[in-house]
């Protein structure tokens, strides 16, 4: 429904925490080579470099032109999950994980682990998705309206997600987890 041929694109590159200060401002380089390249023929992309233990640590960090990772944990998040297609690199571990585990979540993966199911190096884990606070509403709810003034069809659909989700705090029932129920079903 909020995507046409015009819309933008928003990959997240997902790297190894470890990477230090100089590999990172290469990535960077790369992607805004990447960036360029896109424009020229006239799609419009975004590259954002996203820390694998950004989310499962709870950090905050920029998203570039996009940023509200402060303040939209969990929806950021919950976005990725339900509409990511991985184009490289490693599977991403929350699709394993069955929804009534969810609150269970680095304990059903610590399992996995401990009983050879899978292994740690082979799968992208950004952490499970926990509950919506009455903040993250807020931030959200400001910054959709801020986004209004420049896409105001797309911040009018988030803003109808998030008030759905809204009628169901403090537990909403996130879209990425009825997908993957589905999934799993």
């Amino acid at each position: 429904v909020g995507q046409s041929c015009s819309s933008d694109l928003d990959i997240w590159v997902c790297h190894q925490s470890w990477l230090d200060s100089e590999e990172r401002q290469l990535l960077q380089r790369k992607c805004s080579l990447l960036e360029s390249w896109a424009a020229s023929l006239g799609v419009e992309v975004s590259f954002f470099l996203i820390d694998e233990n950004r989310f499962r640590h709870n950090e905050s960090g920029s998203l570039g032109g996009e940023d509200c990772g402060s303040t939209q944990h969990i929806l950021l998040l919950d976005e990725f999950y339900r509409t990511a297609v991985r184009l490289a690199g490693k599977r991403i571990l929350w699709n394993m994980v069955p929804c009534d585990e969810e609150e269970h979540y680095d304990d059903y993966v610590m399992t996995l682990y401990a009983q050879g199911v899978l292994t740690p190096n082979e799968w992208l884990d950004l952490g499970g998705l926990s509950s919506l606070s009455a903040e993250e509403y807020f931030g959200a709810s400001l910054w959709q309206l801020y986004k209004s003034i420049d896409s105001p069809y797309k911040a009018v659909l988030k803003t109808l997600l998030l008030e759905a989700y809204s009628w169901e705090y403090p537990n909403p029932r996130l879209l990425a987890k009825d997908i993957k129920q589905r999934l799993h079903d």
